[in-house]
């Protein structure tokens, strides 16, 4: 991930973020686990995935409506004003 042009991949990096069909996020780490909500939908024909984690550690910086970039086979792209989200298929 980058915010602001900083890149902060190295914070999230050791998390498995899942992802439940009832808009329920986990963000599974080795040693602790922060849960959150989250919505896809199309707004003026772009579809966005919005998160919503709580005040915990770096995670409030997901808290943003993100618009889709593109999906290859394993990495799916999100950009939000500059800043950039991936998530990848481990």
């Amino acid at each position: 991930m980058t915010d602001d042009g900083d890149d902060e991949t190295d914070y999230f990096e050791s998390y498995v973020f899942n992802f439940s069909s009832n808009g329920n996020i986990a963000a599974v780490g080795d040693s602790d686990t922060v849960t959150g909500t989250y919505n896809v939908f199309r707004d003026d024909g772009r579809v966005e995935l919005y998160m919503d984690f709580p005040n915990v550690g770096n995670f409030d910086e997901l808290d943003d409506d993100w618009y889709f970039i593109s999906i290859d086979q394993n990495t799916i792209r999100f950009n939000d004003d500059g800043d950039r989200l991936e998530f990848r298929q481990r």
